[in-house]
């Protein structure tokens, strides 16, 4: 969670209205959509590279990146990558919300600080609304870069060359 900290604390300290903005931005969901961007930044290319793997494109992870590299460029590495971040930073959107919302929600009832119990029943409703909110999302998702994976001839006789 770095970056959805950095970035709540930053949106928190930001005046919008210096640029046109509302004066107070949404900062949970200014750092939902930057979580979900990094995460999914880093996530894509090792699906990438996992998917080689298991389609048997390639026959180790080296093999896999410098393939994707040699036909499509650092784009090879980040196929599906759309699909990817819009989910992630739906997901991220959803979870951090749906937290900060039944996090102060909770406190208010209690009226003091949640005790690690309360705060892990919190974590699992969160957890549970954020999976049903997201998952037709993540098949979506799945399905199409299960498309993108197998559509590319190319990236196949690459790997078939390089062996």
């Amino acid at each position: 969670m770095p970056t959805y900290e950095a970035v709540s604390r930053l949106a928190r300290a930001v005046d919008g209205a210096q640029w046109g903005l509302p004066a107070a931005l949404p900062a949970s969901q200014l750092a939902s959509v930057a979580t979900g961007v990094a995460s999914s930044c880093v996530r894509v290319p090792i699906s990438v590279v996992k998917a080689r793997l298991q389609l048997g494109l390639s026959p180790n992870a080296a093999h896999a990146v410098r393939t994707a590299l040699a036909t499509s460029g650092w784009r090879g590495l980040y196929a599906g990558w759309g699909a990817t971040c819009a989910l992630d930073v739906s997901y991220a959107l959803v979870q951090f919300t749906a937290l900060e919302w039944i996090r102060a929600l909770s406190t208010s009832v209690v009226g003091r600080p949640l005790t690690t119990r309360e705060n892990a029943l919190v974590g699992f409703a969160v957890g549970v609304i954020t999976s049903v909110a997201t998952e037709p999302l993540d098949v979506v998702k799945t399905r199409l870069m299960g498309q993108r994976s197998r559509r590319p001839a190319a990236a196949a006789q690459a790997a078939a060359q390089q062996r």
